[in-house]
């Protein structure tokens, strides 16, 4: 059986919410898709920082995803 996070998760990148993009970017890190999952936290990233919105969480898990820690 396949498991449908990613495809639920995905359709919820139509809203543009930092905690939808987090999530997603961490699914696919877990399922090995290192480079595009540092992607997806970047945009995190620069959309926390468009609304004036904490993301040292964020930050961190990016510089993890970079070093190729979990």
């Amino acid at each position: 059986m396949t498991c449908l996070c990613p495809e639920i998760v995905r359709k919820s990148l139509k809203y543009n919410l930092p905690e939808y993009l987090d999530t997603y970017a961490r699914i696919l890190y877990r399922m090995g898709g290192r480079r595009e999952a540092m992607e997806w936290q970047k945009k995190a990233i620069a959309q926390t920082d468009s609304i004036g919105l904490p993301n040292r969480e964020y930050k961190e898990v990016v510089a993890r995803m970079e070093a190729g820690t979990p």
